[in-house]
């Protein structure tokens, strides 16, 4: 089914974090229908962890990011963009000050103690109120019920909020009914003829729309009719670098909302090339804790709404660590005291021998 890809704003992000974005995007959009998600936010969630990893679980994080992301916010003209990292950490659960340090410094993150193994449900709800404040209500529920267990020992989250008019809004009175291929009717925004930056061929269009203060903008690229969205979305990374030309243009773009709920990005990450924190046996996270850590989960949610005057769009990201299955401590047993032995049999079980030992050297 045709229909027009929508890319998440990718702001402050380098070229590198864009392939990342868009090796995610190639797994995501395996699924049919919306799909909207935020490759910042997943990435910064991602980034905090890979500050308390070390050896081949750190190798594999940054290798995947393919960047040294810290999280510097840009200050943008003409439109709203706020990001916020916090971490819950389970109670008695040893943390060295230099992951503190680094969490504070680089994400600026919020360090918060948890009760995980006494009450994983009310500090669940807790956190998925820290979601939806930082994400202007539009993320509610990250974490559902049940995904916060007792053996939960840390949570590291990112929210992300943007909000932006567009530089040359859409005249209401001029959103008519109008179809939609494999849909009903929908509320289609048009705009006469201005100059937009524009690429286009014979198997797709790609069209900028740019924010107030032109800090910002939202990249739409439309295959054309006759091909195949598939073949345009694995020219992605190619295209989005393309230079655009200004071209006098008549826009239609539908106005919608629509939000996507990723309960599990364990597998896709894997995939990816994570696979060592997710391992109980591998995970090396010792720059976090002395206590063995892995990635139990990644959880996210996003939503974005497009209408006249501009975007809205929310997104967070929550990494669930749990302590690994340590082994138990082998039992001692330690001969320094009066004992009885006996030899015996075993077919049997006849006992051949058996005395005492009070003094082993007489």
């Amino acid at each position: 089914m045709k229909k027009i890809i929508l890319l998440h704003i990718l702001l402050a992000l380098t070229t590198h974090a864009n392939d990342f974005a868009f090796k995610l995007y190639k797994h995501l959009s395996k699924t049919e229908g919306n799909l909207i998600f935020s490759p910042a936010s997943i990435e910064t969630a991602l980034a905090m962890t890979a500050e308390g990893a070390r050896e081949n679980t750190q190798k594999q994080l940054i290798q995947t990011l393919e960047t040294n992301y810290t999280n510097k916010p840009s200050t943008f003209q003409g439109l709203e963009l706020s990001t916020a990292n916090a971490i819950w950490i389970n109670q008695n659960l040893p943390i060295l000050g230099t992951f503190k340090t680094a969490i504070r410094e680089k994400y600026n993150a919020n360090i918060q103690s948890a009760d995980f193994r006494n009450q994983p449900d009310a500090e669940r709800q807790k956190i998925n109120q820290w979601i939806k404040t930082k994400t202007r209500d539009k993320i509610k529920n990250l974490l559902p019920k049940g995904s916060i267990g007792t053996n939960t020992r840390m949570l590291l989250i990112n929210a992300i909020y943007f909000k932006g008019n567009w530089l040359n809004a859409f005249d209401k009175t001029k959103t008519i009914d109008a179809p939609f291929h494999g849909a009903d009717e929908v509320p289609m925004m048009t705009m006469k003829a201005e100059q937009f930056d524009y690429l286009g061929n014979d198997r797709f269009q790609c069209l900028e729309l740019p924010y107030k203060g032109e800090e910002a903008s939202m990249l739409i690229i439309l295959p054309r009719e006759e091909s195949d969205i598939t073949h345009v979305e694995n020219e992605l990374a190619t295209i989005c670098a393309k230079p655009l030309n200004k071209t006098e243009m008549k826009i239609f773009l539908p106005r919608f909302k629509t939000e996507t709920t990723l309960t599990s990005l364990k597998k896709t990450l894997i995939t990816l090339g994570i696979s060592d924190a997710f391992d109980p046996t591998k995970a090396d996270f010792s720059a976090i804790s002395t206590h063995p850590l892995f990635i139990s989960e990644v959880a996210h949610k996003a939503f974005i709404e497009i209408n006249e005057e501009g975007t809205e769009a929310a997104a967070a990201t929550g990494i669930m660590m749990g302590i690994t299955c340590m082994p138990m401590p082998p039992k001692i047993f330690r001969a320094d005291r009066p004992f009885i032995f006996l030899i015996r049999e075993n077919a049997t079980g006849k006992i051949l021998f058996m005395g005492r030992i009070t003094n082993p050297q007489k």
